[in-house]
């Protein structure tokens, strides 16, 4: 018997085919709810990322900037018979627009037989070692003037500013011109004798000098000290200091007015020898020095203080010392920004 083979149909009917299509589109809506954002800004974090990336990389060049600028601005001049530390940052007595920093401590000796400029040059004091750590920048045209350190018998004219030699992160101007003391002041002590004549200056420099009139042994806590002009204060059962000019006693010498610290540099007013005090990030902010594809967010960015838990912005004709500066920057492509406070040290 022959038997007739049945025809099976391949592929999807019709109702099939709009039934697929239909689940498929519920599926789609579906994705595209839940993963749509996903999906379609997938490339955003990683744009974040690379902003954020930036900022961090352009505020570590400000920081490393900050770190050999406020070490310059502490600097002192070389000098023998001194203990240096490792990190200690000294400029030649005689400038060739290079710093040096201690890399083996000790106390310094006659001094190098020279200050090599070659970048990393080490040399040898007969104490310390001192390796070369990179040009003097100075905002152009000026040039680097090391005699901003307070020098002994030195004349200084009328506007002459300077840094004392213990440096407290501020700047002082001559106001009354005349030659320095032929020696360094000692820094007043506790528990010690004092006798008539002796000159010292506070353990934070203040700009005065201050001459014993009266003998005695100091205290245990130091006095307040005057600023007014032959003004004097005495110790309890202890000595009496009188205000004296910067020079030898008992001619009239050299006076020094506090003018701002060396991270505010926003002092106007002509005077001598003031590159050096120009060189601060302050006055760099808002240019690419630091890199590109950021901002400095003005409105954020100032000298502030500190009232108990707020934050003050200081105006600039303040008269609150200026020796926090706060730095908010922002970057170009993005929301992102980034804050970094800065300190005397």
């Amino acid at each position: 018997m022959k038997t007739r083979a049945k025809n099976h149909q391949a592929g999807f009917t019709l109702i099939e085919f709009i039934v697929a299509l239909v689940v498929a589109a519920i599926i789609a809506a579906m994705v595209s709810t839940y993963f749509g954002t996903a999906l379609t800004q997938s490339s955003v974090p990683i744009e974040r990322l690379k902003s954020a990336s930036n900022l961090h990389q352009v505020m570590e060049n400000i920081v490393a900037d900050y770190n050999r600028l406020n070490a310059l601005n502490l600097r002192y001049k070389w000098r023998t018979g001194i203990p240096y530390h490792i990190g200690s940052v000294v400029v030649p007595p005689t400038s060739n627009g290079h710093f040096y920093t201690c890399t083996t401590a000790g106390t310094s000796g006659a001094g190098p037989a020279s200050w090599l400029t070659g970048s990393g040059a080490v040399v040898y004091d007969g104490g310390a070692t001192w390796r070369e750590g990179g040009v003097i920048s100075v905002i152009p045209p000026a040039t680097v003037d090391e005699t901003i350190v307070w020098q002994t018998s030195r004349s200084y004219s009328d506007k002459d500013i300077m840094i004392p030699i213990k440096n407290n992160g501020h700047y002082y101007r001559c106001t009354t011109a005349g030659t320095s003391s032929s020696s360094v002041p000692d820094i007043w002590t506790p528990s010690t004798v004092y006798s008539v004549g002796k000159i010292v200056v506070p353990t934070l420099f203040n700009g005065r000098n201050y001459r014993c009139t009266t003998a005695g042994t100091s205290g245990t806590t130091e006095p307040t000290w005057p600023t007014a002009p032959n003004s004097t204060v005495t110790e309890a059962g202890g000595p009496t200091w009188t205000e004296y000019p910067d020079g030898d006693y008992p001619s009239t010498a050299t006076r020094w007015t506090e003018v701002d610290t060396i991270l505010a540099r926003n002092d106007a007013t002509a005077s001598n020898n003031e590159a050096v005090l120009n060189d601060n990030i302050y006055n760099y902010l808002g240019t690419s020095r630091y890199g590109t594809g950021y901002t400095v967010v003005t409105a954020e960015t100032g000298f502030i203080k500190f009232s108990g838990t707020d934050m003050v912005y200081l105006d600039p004709t303040s008269t609150d010392e200026k020796n926090i500066l706060k730095v908010t920057i922002k970057s170009n492509d993005s929301s992102e920004t980034l804050m970094e406070l800065f300190t005397i040290r």
